[in-house]
């Protein structure tokens, strides 16, 4: 198995390649790294793999590849024509990929937000955990015996949920990492769910409601599994659970992200809903994306 990491020679790709390379030595899994020539990138050489740009693209791969193994990890280097995200699933199949690890946006125009769309592409494939790289110093430079990394871990009772978890519990057993698993609830939803008619605190709030949701997440899931602190949080909102996700991120000083995704092939007015399209797409941290079908059902 390996991390695979996709990179197109920009600032936001060298920051990506630094986080794969981090997931990498805290996994001790080698880092495979690819550059793709996509169709007509290469001015008058329409994605060959022996024209001068491709020879170039080597060169600029090994400088890469050099800096990241002073880090004390394996490096692969790969260089294939076609379209990035296909070449990347490739890649990642060939490879048995743990984590796809790709920047959030590269060198090509906005398709849509703040998303390019290899990355939108790679998630919605549903076939491997795809890490969508923002900038963060911690998990760029994380290496064994280094700071903790602090996760929020955004949980459901889906297997999707269990999925989210499943990918964090296999960091902590490499060492300790510091996790918030949050159950953003709707609380009236909720309430209606549990039998309670009267969810709202008299000082504010749905203390009952938070009480027994907690209560489930203890059960369901008790401490992620490994080292490091845990914290189970039931957090009531009335907005976009997307929203609740991305608020927590930051007031948690999470260094990174993490949700389950169901594969919903064709359907895309259902991943545009979706809350992982809506936390991956607007996120300022880093989000991983795990899709329930990376995990066997029990």
């Amino acid at each position: 198995m390996s991390i695979v990491s996709g990179t197109d020679f920009s600032e936001n790709a060298d920051r990506a390649a630094r986080s794969a390379a981090g997931l990498a030595a805290w996994l001790g899994q080698p880092l495979v790294l690819l550059h793709v020539i996509e169709p007509g990138s290469a001015r008058g050489d329409p994605g060959t793999i022996a024209s001068p740009y491709a020879e170039g693209a080597r060169a600029t791969l090994r400088e890469l590849a050099g800096r990241l193994r002073a880090r004390g990890i394996e490096v692969r280097e790969e260089v294939h024509p076609g379209l990035a995200d296909e070449s990347l699933l490739q890649c990642a199949r060939q490879h048995r990929a743990r984590t796809v690890v790709v920047a959030a946006l590269g060198k090509r125009p906005l398709g849509r937000g703040r998303l390019g769309s290899a990355a939108e592409r790679l998630v919605r494939a549903g076939e491997f955990p795809v890490l969508v790289a923002r900038p963060c110093e911690a998990l760029e430079n994380w290496e064994p015996g280094g700071r903790r990394l602090r996760i929020l871990v955004g949980y459901d009772s889906t297997h999707a949920g269990e999925a989210a978890v499943h990918w964090v519990a296999a960091l902590r057993a490499r060492g300790p990492c510091d996790g918030v698993v949050a159950h953003a609830y709707r609380p009236y939803e909720e309430a209606q769910r549990l039998g309670l008619h009267h969810p709202a605190g008299p000082h504010g709030g749905y203390p009952e409601v938070e009480m027994l949701l907690e209560r489930e997440l203890a059960r369901r899931i008790g401490t992620l599994p490994g080292e490091g602190e845990t914290r189970l949080l039931a957090e009531p909102t009335l907005s976009r659970i997307a929203s609740c996700l991305l608020q927590l991120a930051v007031r948690e000083r999470c260094d990174l992200l993490v949700v389950g995704t169901h594969a919903r092939r064709g359907l895309d007015r259902l991943w545009h809903g979706s809350v992982a399209a809506e936390v991956v797409e607007e996120a300022p941290v880093p989000v991983v994306c795990v899709p329930a079908e990376a995990v066997p059902a029990k």
